[in-house]
């Protein structure tokens, strides 16, 4: 509802102005790469934990099509990156029906059948969103109003390190697109949408990448809650 999104707006404005501080810093340097880099790659739908290269950075600031450099960027090493996001997931929940659906979604993802596998995904990513904010309703608005507010009162994130700043962003940035509330009567989003997929309305070809997105995201879940 408008009340709704009203109050998650209020209770977050500290961290948007958190984050606009910065955005301010990075943009007094002429040219900043690091300030387009932070633009591009946080709305990218692409959670990057690891360490930044400046490879990378040059690569995305220069890129006209972002999904490229990461379909590149996974190819490289045979996909390394994303067989450990879903390794660790796998190994980290503690459900084991859970364990079982991501080891069903990790097959599924191996053998391409990326409509199965990105549904069974936001199906745990439900659980755990459900699990991290104590909010077992349906409603997974209120769910991602709740981890924000967490993420915010626990300040789990270094809030001095560009890296960090990257993945904060990009995680918030993830949980607001995934479960945005977009009409059904409405054009289809391009951005991967959770409601779209788990009500079957999404006309999208699934790809490889939109899996490795989501999985991405689950580790970063789980990485800093369970942890």
């Amino acid at each position: 509802t408008k009340e709704s999104i009203e109050n998650n707006k209020e209770l977050f404005d500290s961290i948007r102005r958190y984050i606009e501080s910065l955005n301010k810093s990075l943009r007094k340097l002429v040219n900043n790469k690091y300030y387009r880099f932070s633009i591009k790659i946080t709305n990218s739908q692409y959670v990057i934990y690891e360490k930044i290269s400046n490879e990378l950075i040059n690569s995305i600031n220069k890129s006209k099509n972002i999904s490229n450099v990461f379909i590149r960027y996974e190819k490289r090493n045979n996909y390394k990156h994303s067989n450990y996001c879903f390794k660790y997931c796998i190994n980290n929940i503690k459900s084991k029906y859970k364990k079982r659906i991501l080891k069903e979604c990790y097959e599924s993802y191996q053998n391409c059948r990326y409509d199965l596998c990105i549904i069974g995904l936001f199906a745990v990513n439900d659980f755990l969103l459900s699990k991290y904010s104590n909010n077992h309703s349906s409603n997974s608005f209120e769910r991602k109003r709740l981890i924000k507010k967490m993420l915010e009162k626990n300040k789990k994130l270094d809030d001095e390190k560009f890296g960090t700043f990257i993945l904060y962003k990009c995680f918030v940035n993830v949980l607001d697109t995934f479960y945005k509330r977009i009409d059904f009567a409405s054009e289809e989003p391009n951005d991967i949408n959770r409601n779209w997929y788990m009500h079957a309305r999404y006309n999208r070809n699934t790809s490889r990448l939109d899996c490795i997105k989501v999985i991405r995201f689950m580790y970063t879940l789980i990485s800093l809650f369970e942890n």
